[in-house]
């Protein structure tokens, strides 16, 4: 009888943290803050959209912020427009030994980064 509740808190705790997983955002970084050490995590910025480059099955976007430069790799095209401020949460990875990220989430912003 024990095992099976233990087993059942098991699952809720497990079924917990997946649910804050989902939930739980990085805090926003600065550009320039962003280091190796971070590689495969999860992290946020938000800057100035200053470059769309539309590949065939990608886009790369460039952004600034006032600390730095940055490419994020969004796997779809977008309808996004230069000049646009916004926010961006994805996987810090590394191309051509250079820090991009891969998007998991992107969004508008309508304030000053």
């Amino acid at each position: 009888m024990i095992d099976k509740l233990l087993l059942i808190i098991s699952f809720v705790f497990i079924f917990i943290l997946l649910i804050l997983s989902l939930i739980i955002e990085p805090k926003l970084t600065q550009i320039n803050q962003l280091n190796p050490i971070q590689l495969d995590s999860l992290v946020k910025i938000q800057g100035q959209l200053i470059k769309i480059q539309q590949k065939s099955q990608i886009t790369i976007l460039t952004i600034q912020d006032s600390s730095g430069i940055i490419e994020a790799v969004l796997f779809e095209r977008t309808r996004l427009q230069e000049n646009q401020t916004i926010e961006v949460i994805g996987k810090l990875s590394k191309y051509n030994n250079q820090l991009q990220i891969n998007i998991d989430k992107i969004k508008k912003c309508f304030l000053n980064y």
